[in-house]
Formats: structure tokens, sequence, C-alpha cells
């Protein structure tokens, strides 16, 4: 840029003026070009505050990316997210060793794996990824509660129990076949209640309901039982505050309540779901 005559005066020299006679850019302003007559024309290009090729943080809409706890709240990762993080606090916190010699802190540790992280799992896995899980008939809700049963209750054997209280290598197969025989049976439930149909629905929520009565059942039996039905109640004794007799029974109770609670919910409420479910469909055809 220049001023009448072709030179600057004197006195704006030094004094926010170039000595090269242009006006400098403004930091960040876009490359330019000369023209024929001496002036520049700006290329084009983005605008440094445009957000386009990585200029803005916050992206090229102008919205700002959630960050990683955010997007797994908003997204259907935060079961996967919740039920992960309690079964790492089953199993790396104290009640393990806490289980060694308490039959009621060992029940904890089974009620909270089978009825509160897996069907957190369960709902992640078939929210997530229920496109792709295989389809199974209805009926596989029903074989799952059976196998479930039997893990549970084979479990509970006084054979297998005391050799899972103080053998670590057994206690870890014990824990890994409670979390698949949960996930099992929940995955399945959830699994036909997203499905089309009634049957599979019903399925899923009869499994729930099944496993429901026999955690039930199992769970009076240790509440009643008039001795203890372990060896380990005397060997653990000085381990816990309890009698062997009241460790077995508040045991029982854990599992009567919560185990039997969790599921007896759970399948109440895909029967009612089933039922909102239907009065729409009839509507809209």
């Amino acid at each position: 840029m220049e001023v009448a005559g072709g030179r600057l005066p004197l006195s704006r020299v030094g004094r926010g003026w170039p000595r090269s006679g242009r006006v400098r850019e403004p930091k960040g302003a876009p490359p330019k070009r000369p023209a024929s007559d001496g002036s520049l024309i700006p290329l084009p290009g983005p605008s440094p505050d445009s957000g386009e090729g990585g200029g803005s943080a916050a992206g090229g809409n102008g919205k700002q990316r959630p960050g990683p706890a955010l997007f797994v709240l908003h997204s259907d990762l935060w079961p996967l997210a919740l039920g992960s993080l309690l079964l790492l606090a089953l199993w790396l916190g104290p009640l393990p060793e806490r289980a060694r010699g308490s039959f009621s802190a060992h029940m904890i540790m089974h009620m909270g794996i089978v009825a509160v992280a897996a069907p957190l799992l369960a709902l992640g896995l078939t929210r997530r990824f229920g496109a792709r899980l295989p389809a199974m008939p209805a009926s596989f809700a029903l074989v799952a509660t059976f196998v479930e049963m039997v893990i549970v209750w084979g479990w509970h054997a006084p054979a297998l129990h005391d050799a899972a209280r103080v053998d670590l290598r057994v206690t870890l197969v014990e824990q890994g076949s409670f979390l698949l025989a949960g996930l099992l049976v929940w995955t399945a439930a959830f699994g036909g209640a997203g499905r089309a149909g009634r049957s599979p629905k019903l399925a899923g929520a009869g499994a729930l309901l099944l496993t429901s009565m026999h955690m039930t059942l199992l769970g009076a039996l240790l509440l009643f039982a008039p001795r203890p039905l372990y060896a380990c109640a005397t060997l653990c004794a000085p381990l816990s505050a309890l009698t062997p007799l009241q460790d077995q029974a508040a045991g029982g109770a854990i599992m009567l309540s919560l185990g039997g609670l969790a599921y007896l919910f759970g399948g109440l409420a895909l029967v009612g779901r089933l039922l909102r479910d239907e009065p729409a469909k009839e509507a809209a055809a």
C-alpha cells in the first residue's frame, strides 16, 4: 500500500507502519497472490475459524465433540461399562478374601454376578450387537434356564462348594461358570424380547420367571436348613463373625431376596412390555 507521491511520511515510519510500504496482514489470514495491478487477492481456502481441515477442535459443524465419559453415557455402551466395573469390584475388591471364611460373603459375590452384573452386560450386548447375534428358537431361553439351574445347584453341592472355598483354581472356574450361566439366561431373555412375534418374548419372560423360582427354592433351603451343610462352615468359622449356621442362613436370605427378586422383576418387566406392545400392534393393523 502506498500513499500519494509514492512515499510514506517519515513521521509514520516506525509507528505501526511497515517499512516496506505494505500493511502487515493479521495473524492467521489466508494467503494472497499478487494481481496484475499490484494488489493482493486472497487465495481460496478454509478460514481460520471455520473448523475445516482440522482448524478447529470443535469440528466443521461448530458443535463440540463429547468426551469419552459423555459418549458412554449417551450411547448403548453404558450397561457394558457399568457391568464391567461391577465385576471388577466383585473380583478385585475385598470380597474374594472375605468369601473364603464367610458363606454369606461368597453368596454376595454369586448374586452380584448373576443378578446384577450379568443383566447389565446382557443388556449392553443385545443393544450394541443384537443385529449380529444369531437368531435362536424360542425354546433356547428355556434351555438356557435349565443349564443355569444345573450350574447353580451343582456348585452349591457340598463337595464342589467346599472345594471352591479353599482352592483358588476351583474358585475361578466357579465364578466364570456363574458369569456364563447368567449371561446365557439374560441374553436369551433380552434377545427374545427384541424379536418379532409373541413366542420369543414369552419364552424370555418364562425363562426369567423359572430362574426366579429355582433361586428362591435354593435360597429357602439354605435359609431354613437345621444344620450346616458344608464342611467349610466349620473349617472357616474362625474367619466369620457369625456361627456356621447363622452364616449359611444369611447366605440363603441373600439368594432368596436378591437373586429371586432380580429374576422375578426381569420376567414381569418383559411380560408388561409384551402386554403393552400387543394393543399398539393391533391398533396399527
